[in-house]
């Protein structure tokens, strides 16, 4: 705390304390705030022109603070201990949670609305229309949007956000990753807005108590947008229903509230460590009790072929091609996140200044999906990847790309944190203080899903091992010429030609199935040819 006090301070020094009262603190939160209090207030004091922090000062730092932790469904004295700040001397009593969805600029929104009306084809127009129609008239449907990249899928969610505040109604973005939510006006995370748990069961409900600031906004709500819909366990969809019943005093499915989920479901499901493929589908939102009554609507008009005036046949080709390649009607690639660690190793370049590493003896061959390697190489300049959600509405959450060093238009101080893998992989806990950050020269295939590239190299050295690994690979860009795919064994370092692509097609299709057929591998000769690519600096 004291190394940052010598960098910052005002907001972003009391960004650093809740993020070290959320993520690093286990106990002894009181003595920490005794310890630092005097050195949150620097800005209130310049703008109250006193020399020491008062009461009235301390009171803005918690109410700071309080704002801070509540966006990740915290509470300063319930989960912390220190004290409750006066309301008396907060300017806007209205609690923070609700005043983030219900303050607007209504002109700029009907401005928005207005300006995109004109620019939708005909199936966004329905989609548009299914969704108001039930926002309007209280019929509560549950309306899922299958949409292929390039369909204009985010842009018809922003606008039917805009259009319902605009219309005065309270609108909740939720996506179900850190990265997509940033994509949404407005948006967070599904588990941070409904207070899910992160490990469930079947019979899970939400932390919301019956009076908190989030149950009155779940009791205002009108629309509520689920993105990625497709990563999600139906657990946590379930869990969100029995919340948003109780809540809300009604038995229609999440008390009533018009739900849209959105999504392309040629991409990767939900992870079940070590699960077979019975598994993997049986956590599918589709393998839900709730899925029968979702409205199901689809987008196929690719909007970026529709804007290339140059290359159409191509790009059209390109679009086919990945369609097909996500049904399963052709195949082809992978990679894991053991290679990627070693690839990024291997593009960092050694040189005289040193490395921060954090080296162990056996600890240090452990390396969980949710936790950077215990040895990392940070160096001024390094592109590195955020693991943990710490500010959302600034595009710090996890996946996002940063850049170590001075940035121009915000500094991001990150703090060591203690991790502990959620999937509980070994016959002890681990607990790890560290940096949530790894390198991002590369990074697999699972983490670039939601991310839109300009160019892509894909380094397989292993075949794909579940459903739409290559789907989601091949579509982070939207011209085929900005994709180039190196396939090598691992052994031997000699060049494929044919390459696997796994697709669950039961999972394409409006019901799952329970029965366990084969995996639906197809083998298909390599379409890409070799081809040099001018990657930019």
């Amino acid at each position: 705390m004291e190394e940052a006090a010598n960098v910052t301070f005002g907001p972003a020094l009391r960004e650093v304390f809740a993020n070290m009262l959320m993520f690093v603190l286990r106990g002894e939160h009181l003595q920490f705030w005794e310890r630092h209090k005097c050195v949150h207030g620097e800005d209130f004091m310049h703008r109250a022109a006193v020399n020491e922090p008062d009461e009235n000062i301390l009171n803005q730092v918690l109410l700071d603070l309080k704002d801070q932790v509540e966006r990740h469904g915290f509470t300063l004295s319930g989960h912390f201990g220190l004290p409750k700040p006066n309301p008396l001397h907060d300017h806007n009593q209205t609690p923070r949670i609700i005043q983030h969805e219900i303050e607007h600029n209504m002109e700029e929104l009907k401005a928005n609305s207005t300006h995109t009306e004109n620019r939708l084809n005909h199936e966004q127009q329905t989609v548009i229309k299914t969704v108001m129609e039930s926002v309007e008239k209280g019929l509560g449907k549950m309306i899922a949007l299958d949409a292929s990249g390039g369909t204009g899928k985010t842009f018809i969610l922003c606008h039917i956000l805009n259009k319902v505040r605009a219309e005065g109604k309270v609108a909740l973005a939720t996506a179900v990753s850190g990265i997509a939510a940033t994509l949404l006006p407005k948006g967070t995370t599904f588990h941070s807005r409904t207070k899910c748990p992160l490990i469930l069961t079947d019979e899970s409900t939400c932390s919301v108590s019956e009076h908190d600031s989030t149950a009155t906004l779940i009791r205002m709500t009108y629309l509520m947008v689920v993105d990625e819909v497709t990563i999600m366990d139906r657990r946590a969809l379930e869990a969100a229903d029995r919340t948003f019943q109780w809540l809300r005093g009604s038995a229609e499915p999440f008390g009533g509230i018009t739900v849209v989920f959105s999504g392309d479901w040629r991409q990767i499901r939900t992870v079940v460590p070590h699960g077979s493929r019975i598994e993997i589908i049986g956590r599918c939102c589709k393998s839900s009790y709730l899925w029968k009554n979702v409205e199901t609507l689809h987008l196929t008009e690719n909007m970026r072929i529709s804007q290339a005036a140059e290359h159409q046949q191509a790009e059209e080709d390109f679009a086919r091609f990945l369609l097909d390649l996500g049904e399963a009607k052709i195949s082809v690639v992978p990679e894991e996140g053991e290679f990627a660690i070693k690839l990024n190793d291997t593009l960092t370049i050694p040189d005289s200044e040193g490395h921060h590493m954090h080296p162990t003896e056996f600890l240090n061959t452990l390396c969980p999906s949710e936790m950077p390697p215990h040895r990392i190489t940070l160096k001024v300049g390094m592109v590195i990847m955020l693991l943990q959600n710490f500010d959302q509405q600034n595009g710090h959450c996890n996946v996002a790309k940063s850049v170590i060093g001075v940035n121009a238009g915000h500094a991001l101080l990150i703090p060591r944190i203690t991790l502990i893998p959620s999937d509980n992989i070994f016959p002890f806990t681990l607990r790890r203080k560290q940096f949530p950050v790894r390198p991002c020269f590369a990074m697999t295939v699972n983490k670039s899903q939601g991310q839109s590239l300009e160019h892509v190299g894909v380094f397989c050295t292993r075949d794909f091992f579940s459903h739409g690994q290559f789907y989601v690979a091949a579509s982070r860009v939207g011209r085929s010429n900005r994709i180039c795919i190196l396939a090598l064994d691992e052994e031997t370092e000699e060049k494929h030609h044919f390459l696997s692509n796994v697709v669950f097609s039961e999972v394409l299709t409006q019901k799952t199935h329970s029965d366990n057929k084969p995996f639906h591998t197809v083998l298909w000769k390599f379409m890409f040819q070799p081809r040099k690519i001018n990657l930019p600096d």
